[in-house]
């Protein structure tokens, strides 16, 4: 398996598969996946059913940041399931990524575990 950066992340599109923080592994349901894409000009989307984030992005080498999160709401009578509460909350904590064969795997700050998804 070869290890690839930056160069792979920009107009990649990544379906949230598993996320395992502090030894909790979290399964996402299949009937509301959570689909993240990186655009060329630095901004990402994570969206479901439910609710859409936006951000900004800055990736090199390995490390990777995102911020400036903004959660939109996409059926206001339909309650967000706690898994994508949860990706949502560790958003902000993310440190650094690899990408092998056509999986991303994004690490949260002080290894305190990892976010898994599958390639789109």
């Amino acid at each position: 398996l070869v290890a690839s950066t930056t160069a792979t992340l920009p107009s990649s599109s990544w379906k949230w598969s598993s996320l395992n923080h502090k030894g909790k592994l979290v399964i996402p349901g299949t009937a509301d996946p959570l689909i993240v894409t990186f655009g060329e000009d630095s901004t990402f989307t994570a969206s479901s059913a439910c609710e859409v984030f936006t951000g900004g992005y800055v990736a090199s080498g390995f490390v990777l940041r995102l911020g400036s999160l903004v959660t939109i709401s996409r059926n206001e009578e339909k309650t967000c399931s706690s898994q994508s509460i949860t990706f949502k909350d560790l958003l902000p904590l993310v440190e650094s990524f690899v990408i092998r064969d056509n999986q991303l795997m994004i690490t949260i700050e002080n290894k305190n575990g990892v976010i898994i998804f599958e390639r789109q």
